[in-house]
């Protein structure tokens, strides 16, 4: 009969190996470059903004000259579908209520 682990149980002895390692075995962070200051900032925000970047601030659709991914076009195939059976649901519910208008009122 097994008994259900958690992640922590499961991987508990990895954890363990890793923390009995000496420090020696793990490699220097290596610091590329130094920190962003003010200075930077400001650069990087004076330089010109590209047309074609989307901004989260910009609700604009995206440019004419965009390529869709194949996962764009399955997902505009797949809402237009949607859509129509919507409307084939609503025509079938009004022709419905219209036949039972017609036998029920007409009888």
């Amino acid at each position: 009969m097994s008994v259900m682990r958690t992640r922590m149980e499961k991987w508990a002895h990895y954890r363990a190996k890793i923390a009995a390692m000496p420090e020696e075995k793990f490699p220097e962070a290596k610091r590329t470059g130094r920190p962003m200051g003010d200075r930077d900032l400001s650069f990087v925000e004076s330089l010109p903004k590209s047309k074609n970047a989307i901004r989260p601030e910009s609700t604009m659709a995206l440019p004419s000259d965009h390529k869709a991914t194949p996962y764009a076009v399955y997902e505009k195939r797949k809402r237009e579908w949607l859509i129509v059976k919507f409307a084939l649901l609503a025509i079938a519910i009004i022709g419905f209520t219209l036949l039972w208008f017609y036998w029920v009122q007409g009888a």
